[in-house]
């Protein structure tokens, strides 16, 4: 058994690509699932929480970082994303996770979820957007946002157009906790960005399978920030907790919590595990 400060990086080839991932920490298995960035770095500082308890696993997301494309023109979509998850996991462990997916991570999620529910023994989804269960208005202006963020990324470049999806999304760093490390950003996170914003977010108006979702509905744990209600993030888990009759769970921090206050999440994915009586202590 290894020990919470023990970390093995590995690869796995899937169709199409190579996926690059991290096991780190000893106890019930915990996925990470990552944002926009994709990158399995992203979320280390809330890592370094949650290691005590769960052997966590991270991954750059397909075409991101270290997880590279066998043919880098070829196509790609969300159906590509779950299937590389449900092939870590079947990988990396014969037992039932726990997936805690944020934003983009958290789609991919819930589709493994009506594939693949098995895989998964809880799903925490932080400001997940699945537009599909957005009323009407509220979906045509996010869809308007997107349009203008495309617009934004061929007009004046990915760094403009980054900064207005963060903005929409609901991401504020104007608040971090005192010991939260603040990544410098890195050649990997300039080359992900346009690859987010070209290929990655488009996939944001995918259809997920709300009945087989909602069948499994026990398992998801829609969760919003307490700082941003008005941005993107907020709406959308609000929508999919009324979508699934489920409550919304308050997490720290705007969409990007997860970076800003990694310890104070880190305790809020605690309290909810054991609260479900499925965390070891």
């Amino acid at each position: 058994m290894s020990t919470h400060s023990e970390r093995y990086e590995h690869t796995l080839t899937v169709p199409g690509a190579t996926l690059f991932y991290r096991l780190q920490g000893a106890g019930p298995p915990l996925l990470v699932a990552q944002a926009g960035d994709g990158d399995a770095d992203a979320t280390s500082g809330l890592v370094a929480h949650l290691t005590d308890r769960h052997t966590v696993i991270t991954y750059d997301r397909r075409g991101l970082s270290r997880s590279v494309l066998d043919d880098p023109d070829a196509e790609y979509d969300l159906t590509d994303h779950t299937d590389d998850l449900h092939r870590l996991l079947s990988t990396v462990t014969s037992e039932a996770a726990h997936i805690l997916g944020f934003s983009f991570g958290g789609l991919i999620g819930l589709d493994l979820l009506a594939k693949h529910p098995d895989q998964i023994r809880t799903l925490i989804a932080h400001e997940t957007p699945v537009v599909q269960v957005l009323p009407a208005a509220e979906r045509e202006h996010l869809q308007r946002i997107l349009s203008d963020v495309a617009t934004l990324f061929e007009q004046q470049g990915p760094a403009v157009a980054m900064a207005r999806f963060q903005d929409f999304a609901g991401m504020r760093f104007d608040e971090w906790e005192p010991d939260a490390p603040r990544p410098e950003p890195s050649q990997r996170d300039e080359n992900n960005t346009p690859i987010f914003l070209g290929r990655h977010a488009p996939q944001l108006h995918r259809h997920l399978d709300l009945d087989a979702i909602a069948a499994e509905r026990a398992k998801v744990v829609p969760a919003c920030s307490t700082t941003s209600p008005d941005g993107m993030g907020h709406q959308c888990a609000i929508a999919l907790a009324r979508a699934l009759d489920l409550p919304a769970v308050d997490f720290p921090g705007s969409h990007a919590g997860f970076l800003t206050h990694p310890r104070a999440t880190a305790a809020r994915v605690h309290e909810i595990l054991a609260q479900r009586g499925t965390l070891v202590s």
